[in-house]
């Protein structure tokens, strides 16, 4: 959802910074509660016990006071005993804390406490905007107060933000203002690179000027539907939902972005199937796994060909590339390529490249190609590689016998095996 075309500096710092420590936070009693009587809990969601809570605002944007919402924690404390980890969850524009609520009581059955509530619609998007970044914020203050029902329960060291459209944007901003314990961030629809204008978005955001840059800070799971933005449905380009991947890649984090084949916005929330919903489930109790509890194990399953005896390729979008960005298992920006392609690049030689013997500080070009689309890292001697094109210039220096090797790594990461080596010697 667009935010406006610009955002006030003031109340980006406004909203960016805690402004006080919430008061007045009253205990509510730990009773089983149901906020979505409508919305069926599935058995493949495990069991979870909910207990109505009312957020006291940090910043009280447009006259707000608190926010309605619910925390959802493992109902077998037997299997998940202890605090454990909390995940809060913002809804999208327009919706309540129902949209959520499958993922939310998905979380909790599988050993998650889990937060979601409603935060208003507002005449502008701005204005809805600043309620949504409110609630995040003044959810993980209520979180780490007394007046949560489930504090014995909530492991505030270690929390993922997530959200959905309008969350999705919030989350990927919070995550980077340095909140305490966030480890993690799971984007529905989808990461974002910018706070406005992000033109991987879905629905009018997209056309605004991009501004407002967030931060990448923890590893992110990003899920997008398999159509364009709803604003520039004629704009779809393949690489069109690696935005905010590809500012998490930049800046080494661990990032993950799933084009989910038929997928529409409305999918994420409670508009989706069962079986779309469980697709979701998959993929996030993973990365929860292996970025909130630490196991290793994970990585082999986020990148397996198959999930439940269907291909992974099958269930990526063939219009737009998913990607992966988990070294060093995975580091590609065609996912349904990696999980199929198995084959290294060829590099070879374009030319004759400098001659055997070459005079001391003469300038020397190496040039070469791939068998297929790749990206190159080059090596002199026992130097370190370093990425590089072609053609590749050096100045002839220290005189003897030098090897400079080439070796290609193609979009789905193969490496290849054995690179291309240049000999020459250097004379006076």
């Amino acid at each position: 959802m667009a935010v406006g075309s610009s955002i006030p500096i003031r109340l980006l710092t406004a909203t960016l910074v805690s402004l006080a420590v919430a008061c007045g936070l009253a205990a509510s009693p730990a009773t089983a509660y149901e906020p979505c009587p409508t919305d069926p809990v599935q058995p493949w969601m495990g069991a979870s016990e909910g207990a109505a809570v009312s957020i006291p605002s940090l910043n009280q944007p447009n006259g707000i006071t608190a926010y309605t919402g619910t925390v959802f924690r493992p109902a077998d404390a037997v299997a998940y005993p202890g605090k454990r980890p909390l995940v809060v969850l913002q809804h999208g524009l327009g919706g309540s804390q129902c949209g959520l609520h499958w993922a939310a009581r998905m979380l909790a059955g599988h050993g998650y406490t889990s937060m979601v509530w409603t935060s208003p619609t507002e005449a502008t998007t701005l204005g809805s905007f600043s309620d949504a970044l409110d609630a995040m914020r003044s959810a993980l203050a209520f979180a780490r107060s007394p007046a949560n029902p489930y504090a014995d329960a909530t492991d505030t060291s270690r929390i993922t933000l997530a959200g959905h459209s309008l969350g999705s944007i919030t989350s990927s901003l919070v995550q980077g203002v340095g909140e305490p314990g966030v480890v993690a961030i799971v984007a529905l629809d989808t990461l974002r690179r910018y706070v406005n204008g992000d033109p991987g978005g879905a629905q009018d955001e997209c056309v605004n000027p991009p501004g407002a840059e967030v931060t990448p800070t923890v590893p992110a799971l990003s899920f997008a539907m398999d159509l364009p933005c709803e604003a520039n449905p004629t704009y779809a380009p393949d690489d069109l939902k690696l935005t905010g991947f590809s500012w998490w890649r930049a800046a080494g984090i661990p990032a993950m972005q799933l084009v989910l084949r038929g997928f529409d916005h409305i999918d994420f929330s409670r508009g989706g199937t069962d079986a779309q919903h469980q697709l979701l489930a998959h993929y996030w109790l993973l990365w929860s796994r292996l970025w909130v509890d630490g196991d290793a194990s994970a990585r082999a399953e986020l990148l397996a060909p198959e999930v439940d005896e269907t291909p992974t390729r099958d269930l990526l979008s063939e219009r737009f590339r998913s990607a992966a960005y988990l070294p060093p298992d995975a580091d590609t920006t065609d996912l349904a390529a990696f999980l199929t392609d198995t084959t290294p690049p060829d590099t070879k030689r374009v030319g004759d490249g400098p001659g055997k013997r070459v005079q001391r500080h003469d300038l020397m070009k190496f040039r070469f190609t791939s068998s297929e689309p790749a990206t190159f890292e080059c090596r002199l001697d026992k130097r370190e590689w370093k990425p590089c094109s072609s053609p590749r210039k050096l100045r002839a220096k220290g005189i003897g016998k030098h090897t400079f090797r080439v070796r290609a790594t193609d979009d789905a990461g193969n490496r290849e095996a054995k690179p291309l080596k240049f000999k020459y010697r250097v004379v006076r």
